[in-house]
């Protein structure tokens, strides 16, 4: 280990090889130390150095001084990520950042105007703003000979202006066709409505405060006189209204995110959400044509994955993304707008990054769309034919100051170009519980929390260890003991690792991932060794493992049936047997086996519904019961009786005899796990910001 501490990547401080990009993370210190005049990792000897490397969260620059951009403040923690991965990859992504900002007190002014200093400080001011400056251009040459060296694709230039800041998320954002409005969502209301705000303006509109359904995916329609949405009143569809939310009318009664055809007539939708890119793994969403007055619904396309439509600007053809048949990859499609059902759809992209959310300029030449190729999700264009679909070169950057960027879409003139910039952070909790009175016995507090977003987690049954999985570019199992402590990385792959299930006698970890080809069960030692498949099937990916607990089979879903698997019958010729399917065809997620081994409990599948609905199955009766006070993943205590349900904004504890449900928590939870005991519950506590911005494409 060679280096200043306090300096060090969090690799280098871990002893293991590093690459260029740990300078990166070196830059981002000084260059926090710059702005804040403090060190991003303070301590007072190596010892604490070196742990608040591995393990601190350094504050926003801002926090010191709310005059600091707040781009500002995403490029230098970007710079700063634990994960290698999640950092700008290149000195050259770096110095496009910082260029774009201009040092200024805003993404686009020139100029961050401070208050009057004593001599002493300005000088030090003058200092700091000559050292960015070289620092900048010195960074800038750097990246501009690498690109040269390298021939990597120019990223595009740009200016930047974030168009909301409140707080929580403002997402699935669409510039109006003047570029003068948008349109987009937010539950500062208490639940997901459409607002309507000015660019540069600072009052939303709520264009449905009158339903307390769920109203997303909001799309202008070329005139910009109306707009398509889906919403969950009445069950769920498509609706269009007026684009100050006047006459509101249903076109299907399923679909999610409707785009319009270039005259307006017709909107193209999928029977899948293409919202998160992450979080879907079922491959059988379609898309669907419907006339904007209402009418016929007919079948687009009838093979592969299909969600996140776009429709081309002379109305050729249809671009969307999708999961590869049987694989957790993720690539971008068109297809012909007019052709019969089932035309073959023409592959834009086809490699292990995650591609989603494709839209077309306004020249019809180039697909925008979102990407994690760069190292961190964000923003990408391809030259295109719009005639035949195909892409005519490889994709160009459009690098943006955000951890996260997608919801994209352009103006008209294609000079305006919006998109929405996450900020996606979570921590693992533990809570002390009574069980007996069901009532909390300690408050929440931090089990764990680190760099990278948790996704899934589970308790061991000994209460000793967690196990969990990270979301993102690199997706790994990992454990780390109840205290904190242990912390071990299990896989180390480019694979996508989830769901992980502790079998009852803690000696083997039971997940799903795609490396095999397409989505199985995998199960392993806590200490990482005896990796091994456990299902192997033909058809579509199995996912979502529990196990019974007696250990001696297990229930998967393949978001089309609910499966169990005999696992004391050999391997080879092994066949599942699978559960009724539920009225309208859907599939049970299982999450939870009752201690007895009688009951799963479970909830429907989020792309039929995102009001989603507790049920239990009866392996007795063959039948299923809905518990409407559910409404969320559930966890089975050990009585049998009672489970704990997360919803969207608590924890409740239901009793499945009476069907009442009772506040526990009054928190965001995600991922319930409980001790065998029910004195420790684990869950995942999620943040996410989420603001929208409008980059004005250069000339």
């Amino acid at each position: 280990m060679i280096g200043t501490v306090g300096y060090l990547a969090p690799e280098q401080a871990r002893g293991e090889v590093a690459d260029h990009r740990a300078d990166i993370f070196a830059l981002g210190t000084v260059l926090y130390e710059m702005v804040t005049g403090r060190r991003a990792f303070p301590g007072t000897s190596p010892a604490e150095l070196l742990s608040a490397v591995l393990r601190d969260e350094p504050p926003p620059p801002s926090d010191s001084d709310p005059r600091i951009p707040k781009a500002l403040d995403l490029i230098v923690l970007h710079c700063l990520e634990k994960n290698p991965d999640e950092r700008f990859q290149s000195a050259r992504d770096l110095a496009f950042h910082l260029d774009s900002l201009g040092l200024g007190g805003s993404v686009t002014q020139r100029g961050l105007e401070l208050p009057a200093a004593s001599p002493r400080r300005r000088r030090r001011q003058a200092m700091a703003a000559l050292l960015a400056l070289a620092l900048v251009g010195s960074v800038f040459e750097i990246g501009r000979r690498v690109g040269r060296r390298t021939g990597a694709s120019a990223s595009v230039p740009v200016m930047f202006q974030q168009l909301t800041d409140v707080p929580g998320e403002e997402r699935s954002a669409q510039l109006g066709p003047s570029g003068s409005a948008f349109v987009f969502v937010s539950e500062a209301s208490g639940n997901p409505d459409i607002y309507l705000q000015r660019v540069g303006g600072r009052n939303a509109n709520n264009l449905t405060p009158d339903s307390p359904a769920a109203d997303t995916a909001p799309a202008f329609s070329p005139d910009g006189e109306r707009i398509a949405f889906r919403s969950e009143r009445g069950g769920g569809g498509i609706f269009v209204m007026g684009s100050t939310g006047e006459s509101v009318k249903r076109l299907s009664d399923f679909g999610f995110d409707p785009a319009w055809s270039p005259d307006g007539s017709r909107i193209v939708f999928s029977d899948g959400d293409g919202q998160n890119p992450w979080s879907r793994v079922t491959t059988s969403a379609q898309l669907w044509v419907v006339p904007a007055s209402g009418g016929e619904i007919r079948p687009l396309t009838k093979q592969g994955d299909a969600v996140q439509p776009s429709w081309s600007p002379h109305g050729r053809r249809i671009a969307y993304w999708g999961l590869r048949s049987g694989s957790g990859q993720r690539d971008l499609w068109t297809v012909p707008a007019d052709a019969a059902t089932g035309a073959t759809p023409v592959a834009i992209t086809e490699d292990a990054a995650v591609d989603w959310n494709p839209v077309w300029s306004p020249d019809g030449g180039r697909l925008y769309f979102a990407s994690e190729r760069g190292g961190a999700m964000n923003l990408w264009r391809v030259a295109i034919d719009e005639a035949s679909g195909r892409p005519r070169g490889e994709p160009q950057p459009v690098t943006t100051p955000s951890r996260i960027s997608g919801s994209i879409s352009l103006s008209h003139d294609g000079r305006h170009l919006m998109f929405v910039s996450w900020d996606r952070r979570s921590s693992i909790q533990r809570l002390g519980l009574d069980p007996r009175a069901g009532k909390v016995s300690e408050t929440p507090r931090p089990a764990f929390r680190g760099s990278r977003v948790i996704y899934t987690q589970e308790l061991s049954p000994d209460g000793e260890w967690i196990a969990f999985t990270t979301l993102g570019v690199r997706e790994d199992l990992f454990v780390v003991r109840f205290d904190g402590t242990g912390y071990r990385q299990l896989t180390d792959d480019t694979f996508r690792d989830r769901g992980p299930r502790w079998s009852p006698d803690g000696g083997r970890i039971a997940f799903y991932s795609d490396r095999s080809g397409r989505y199985e069960v995998w199960v392993v030692r806590p200490d990482g060794s005896g990796l091994e498949q456990l299902t192997r099937t033909t058809g579509p990916s199995r996912w979502l493992p529990v196990w019974s607990p007696d250990g001696k089979r297990i229930a998967t879903t393949d978001g089309v049936k609910t499966w169990i698997e005999d696992l004391t019958q050999p391997r080879e010729g092994r066949e599942a047997e699978p559960l009724p399917v539920l009225e309208g065809g859907h599939a049970l997620l299982p999450r939870s086996w009752s201690p007895d081994g009688s009951t799963l409990a479970g909830d429907l599948d989020f792309y039929v519904s995102r009001n989603s609905v507790t049920l239990l199955y009866s392996f007795a009766s063959r039948t299923y019961r809905a518990l409407p006070e559910g409404r969320g993943t559930p966890e089975w205590l050990s009585d049998g009786r009672r489970l704990l349900v997360a919803q969207q904004d608590r924890i409740v504890l239901l009793d499945t005899r009476t069907g009442r449900a009772s506040a526990l928590v009054p928190t965001p939870a995600e991922g319930l796990s409980l001790s065998r005991d029910d004195r420790w519950l684990t869950y995942i506590e999620p943040y996410t910001e989420a603001d929208v911005w409008m980059a004005t494409l250069k000339r």
